[in-house]
C-alpha cells in the first residue's frame, strides 16, 4: 500500500501486484523438441520433465551360459517429457540404458535374435512384432486407472505405433496386453514417431515420438496454456524373448507428471481462478521477472495478494521494486528485473473498485524491454 498526495490532500489506494497485475508477455515461440534419436541429449532446458527408473540394469537375463552382451535393450534409464502448449504437442523420449531400445538381447541387432537367446528359445522380433511393446501409460483424468496407451502393443507392429483408449482397471496390469487397448487409435490425437519405420537403431538408440492435439485426449480437461497433471507408467518388454525381463518406469507404480503455469493471487474480485479464466501463463525456460518462479495448479485468490507467497514454492515475486512515490498527476517509477525478452504490461486498480476494467487501469502495455533491468514510466493520473 502507498500514500498518494495532491497538494495537501492524501490519497490511499491498494496496489496488487502478481501476475495477475504485472505480465511479462513472452513473444510467439514453442518449446519444440528436435530429435535425433539420442533422448538426453534432445530434452533439455527447464522446461522438460524426467521420469527415472527406480533402478537400472534392472532387467533379468538368462543363463547359464550368462549373456556375452550385458545389458538389454528394454532396459530403461528414464523417460522424458516436454510439453509445447502454442501447438498442444506432447514429445516423449524413451532413453534406454546403453543399448538400442527393443534389442530383447542387446547384441546390437534390434530385428534379429542372437544364437545365445535362440540357446533359449527366445526370438528377438523385428520392428517390436510379435510379442514385442513399448508403450507409455496415462490416467488422464487423474482417478488412479490408465485410460490412455500410447505406443505398440503385443498383437501389433512399429506401424500401429498410436494413441489408444484402455480399459484395465489395474494401472500396472499387462501394459503391453491388446485385451486391454481398443482395437482403433484415438481420433484427433495423433502420434508421429521419429524412429518409423522399423524402431530404434544403431547411432539413433532412444525411441522418441510426439502426440498432437494431446489436451484431446479423452479424460482431459485442461486448455493449451493451463495448468496439468496425470499418472504415467513407462513399459518396455516382450513375451517371446523367453527369459529376458520387461522394466516399468518408474517402477510397479506410477508417478504424476504435472505441467504447471503461474498464476496471480490477487483478491477473488479480480478474477484470478481458472475458473474465472484468470489470468496465467505457461512457464518457459529462459522467460521471467525477478530470480525465480513457481508454477501453481490454480490461482490463489488472497487479501493481501499474497497466496502465492506463502506457499511451500515460497515467495517469487521479487521482479518489481518502486522506486518513486505515486503523487496525481505525476509520472512514477518502477524498476523491472527481467530475464529473457518480451512485452512488459501493466495493471493498477486506481479507483478501488476490485477490478482492473477502467480506462487508464492498463498503465504499462506491451512495452518491449529485453534487458536485465528496465525502467518504465507511466502518469498516476488516475487517483482517486
Amino acid at each position: 500500500m502507498y500514500n498518494m498526495k495532491k497538494g495537501e490532500r492524501i490519497v490511499f489506494i491498494c496496489i496488487l501486484l502478481s501476475l495477475s497485475v504485472l505480465a511479462f508477455n513472452v513473444p510467439s515461440a514453442s518449446a519444440q523438441v528436435t530429435f535425433t534419436g539420442n533422448v538426453p541429449a534432445d530434452f533439455t532446458g527447464s522446461n522438460v520433465i524426467v521420469v527415472n527408473d527406480q533402478a537400472t540394469n534392472d532387467v533379468g537375463l538368462p543363463g547359464p551360459p550368462n549373456s556375452p552382451y550385458g545389458v538389454s535393450g528394454w532396459d530403461m534409464v528414464a523417460i522424458y517429457l516436454s510439453y509445447d502448449h502454442i501447438n498442444d504437442r506432447m514429445y516423449v523420449g524413451f532413453d534406454f540404458n546403453g543399448k538400442i531400445g527393443g534389442d530383447a538381447d542387446g547384441d546390437g541387432d534390434p530385428n534379429g535374435t542372437s544364437s545365445w537367446l535362440a540357446g533359449f528359445s527366445g526370438v528377438d522380433n523385428p520392428n517390436l512384432s510379435g510379442s514385442e511393446s513399448i508403450c507409455m501409460l496415462i490416467d488422464t483424468d487423474n482417478d488412479g486407472h490408465a485410460n490412455v496407451a500410447i505406443g505398440v502393443n503385443d498383437a501389433d507392429d512399429i506401424t500401429k505405433f498410436a494413441a489408444y483408449q484402455r480399459t484395465a482397471n489395474i494401472f500396472f496390469l499387462a501394459p503391453y496386453s491388446s485385451t486391454y487397448w481398443s482395437s482403433s487409435a484415438i481420433a484427433g490425437c495423433p502420434v508421429t514417431l521419429y524412429n518409423s519405420p522399423t524402431g530404434p537403431e544403431s547411432g539413433k538408440p532412444d525411441l522418441e515420438f510426439y502426440i498432437d492435439n494431446f489436451s484431446d485426449l479423452p479424460g482431459f480437461s485442461f486448455d493449451p496454456g493451463e495448468s496439468f497433471k496425470f499418472g504415467m507408467l513407462g513399459f518396455a518388454g516382450s513375451q517371446d524373448d523367453d527369459g529376458i525381463g520387461e522394466d516399468l518406469v518408474p517402477g510397479n507404480t506410477p508417478t504424476t507428471v504435472e505441467f504447471f503455469s503461474d498464476y496471480g493471487d490477487a483478491p477473488d474480485t479480480y478474477h484470478t481462478t481458472d475458473s474465472q479464466n484468470g489470468a496465467h501463463h505457461v512457464i518457459t525456460s529462459g522467460i521471467q521477472l525477478g530470480s525465480s518462479i513457481d508454477g501453481d495448479e490454480d490461482g490463489q485468490p488472497s487479501v493481501g495478494a499474497d497466496g502465492d507467497d506463502t506457499d511451500s514454492d515460497g515467495d517469487d515475486e521479487d521482479g518489481v521494486v518502486f522506486t518513486s512515490n505515486f503523487v496525481v498527476g505525476l509520472s512514477a517509477t518502477i524498476q523491472v528485473t527481467v530475464t529473457g525478452s518480451g512485452y512488459l504490461n501493466a495493471w493498477f486498480d486506481w479507483n478501488k473498485d476490485g477490478d482492473w476494467a477502467d480506462a487508464g487501469e492498463h498503465a504499462i502495455s506491451d512495452q518491449f524491454t529485453n534487458i536485465i533491468t528496465s525502467v518504465t514510466l507511466f502518469s498516476c493520473t488516475k487517483l482517486s
